[in-house]
């Protein structure tokens, strides 16, 4: 009889061509030795003469299996990789590190802030072979075993972390990026890290919230030709405005909740295996990018630093545990794309923002869009919308995200040029056209390795500007909420950003309204200046620096 195996790579699940597969007889001699194809697919015609299988392909670690002889075999690369015990830390908190290497390298632990800081160096770390278990394991996660561990110093400034893996070269591929949590809110300024969105977009293993690769067999999709009745289905999808595309969703949500909704985000996701990002690699934060996670999210930390605004640093998903701190008094700032939110995350917002009078600054694009739930065992993702399966977030942040605008980028136009928002801004009376760059910006294939889920592109983002890739717009006006300025994307229907004034218990609400616009906050002083000007409104203080 004859039988299927696949050769998966243990990080992005593709197949892996020409390993050698090598059977074994009871005497422990090769019998046969094949090679997978394109698809990392093998036949073996008689398991029943075999004792054992070894796999082996060049830059993988080998395996040999003496029975139960798995359908799905998951090689590792020899590239260092590895992953934290947890994402937030205290100052004091012991970070435990476990991690892949097939030479001795060196630690790196730096700060992010207007300067990329290194502030520990581990040398002579020693190399470290660890193995991942075949078939599907992003449910329940690896078990490497520790490999170092180190101290968070108690006096260190909470902040966006990162710990990277130098090699004899001085060559680092990646970082983890991590938190160090302000254990108390000291400060008037709370700032977010989107950590739940980090989590969402991580791939490794072969299932992040967008793709799911683990099904069998994983990479003939990628030569199946499509049926006609598929490709008119996508024509058709092609050439539907996504407006209307937007509104049959949420039709087909209301006549059946549980259409559509895929069952693999529902199952568990690990926290037990790497979480990377490229661009926090850069040493400086003004420099070109293009990234929607942690390394945007450092550019508004390298402004808020730059203008000696002093602020608190902690996990969103933590944001429960200092509920009873979050009052008139506290301003939350969300960053760059706060896209994720559990129930009890945004029962806290809505609650301080409306009952105690705690202010927010929406510096983010495509926020509280969709749901995110955790667990002992790692989280999942319930339903397709945050308002469809949680709650309506527009009855704090007012805006939702706008797919005609996906993928797009221009610079703002002021409405009301009178607005104390536009107070002593660079520009001109008569000129309403700023944040025309950012440094969030299309590049080279080297800049946009954003995540290990995501193939480089020549071209993600069409036109500049500080209006983009992804955007908010207000969903239901009032007379309470102002527009101060619109994206000129999309033919004037980009980000909107918008102001909604302390009312009674009620604080105050400020938003940009897109993914790109801290990257503009260090090239562009129109931006920073408005910026500046609200956050002196809302906590009625004048001593900030000028951009």
């Amino acid at each position: 009889m004859v039988s299927k195996y696949y050769i998966l790579d243990a990080e992005l699940i593709s197949g892996i061509q020409d390993a050698l597969i090598q059977l074994l007889d009871f005497d422990n001699i090769i019998i046969k030795e094949i090679y997978s194809d394109v698809l990392g697919m093998f036949q073996i015609d008689n398991l029943n003469e075999v004792k054992s299988i070894v796999i082996k392909k060049e830059s993988y670690y080998s395996k040999t299996y003496n029975n139960d002889f798995p359908k799905i075999i998951r090689l590792l690369s020899n590239k260092t990789t590895g992953y934290l015990n947890q994402l937030s830390y205290f100052p004091g908190d012991v970070v435990k590190v476990s991690h892949n290497s097939i030479s001795s390298c060196t630690i790196q632990v730096y700060r992010y802030g207007q300067e990329k800081e290194n502030i520990l160096e581990i040398k002579n770390i020693e190399s470290v072979e660890q193995r991942v278990p075949d078939n599907f394991f992003v449910s329940r996660g690896l078990s490497w075993k520790e490999s170092f561990s180190f101290e968070i110093p108690n006096k260190i400034e909470a902040g966006l972390y990162g710990l990277s893996f130098v090699d004899k070269n001085g060559i680092s591929d990646f970082t983890l990026p991590f938190i160090v949590a302000s254990p108390k809110l000291e400060n008037k300024i709370v700032v977010l890290a989107s950590a739940s969105t980090w989590l969402a977009y991580n791939f490794w293993g072969g299932r992040s919230r967008y793709f799911n690769e683990e099904k069998i067999p994983v990479a003939t999709k990628e030569v199946k030709k499509k049926g006609l009745k598929g490709k008119i289905k996508n024509k058709v999808i092609g050439l539907t405005p996504k407006s209307l595309l937007a509104r049959y969703s949420t039709y087909s949500y209301k006549k059946n909740p549980r259409k559509n909704i895929k069952k693999w985000r529902e199952e568990n996701y690990t926290l037990n295996r790497p979480l990377v990002n490229y661009t926090l690699n850069q040493e400086d934060p003004n420099l070109p990018f293009q990234d929607h996670l942690a390394g945007a999210e450092w550019r508004l930390l390298a402004w808020l630093e730059k203008q000696n605004i002093a602020y608190d640093f902690i996990a969103d998903f933590d944001i429960p545990n200092y509920k009873k701190t979050l009052d008139d008094t506290k301003t939350v700032i969300l960053n760059t794309h706060c896209e994720y939110w559990s129930k009890e995350m945004f029962d806290t917002l809505f609650e301080c923002h409306l009952s105690k009078g705690l202010s927010l600054l929406n510096l983010s694009g495509n926020s509280i869009y969709r749901e995110i739930k955790f667990d002992k065992k790692g989280y999942h993702f319930p339903g397709n919308y945050f308002y469809q399966s949680c709650k309506d977030e527009t009855e704090v942040i007012e805006v939702r995200y706008d797919i005609e605008s996906y993928g797009t980028a221009a610079p703002y136009r002021i409405i009301n040029r009178k607005h104390w928002a536009f107070d002593n801004i660079p520009l001109k009376e008569n000129e309403t056209i700023f944040g025309q760059v950012s440094l969030n910006q299309n590049g080279s294939k080297d800049m946009i390795k954003l995540s290990s889920f995501e193939k480089p592109k020549n071209k993600l983002i069409n036109g500049a500007g500080a209006s983009g890739w992804e955007v908010d717009r207000v969903v239901s006006p009032k007379k309470s909420i102002e527009i101060l300025a619109e994206g000129l994307n999309n033919k004037g229907q980009g980000a909107q950003m918008i102001i909604k004034e302390k009312a009674g218990t009620r604080g105050v609400l400020f938003s940009v309204s897109s993914i790109m616009f801290n990257g503009s906050l260090l090239v562009d002083q129109t931006c920073s200046k408005i910026i500046i000007n609200v956050i002196n409104h809302i906590l009625d203080k004048s001593n900030l620096k000028n951009s």
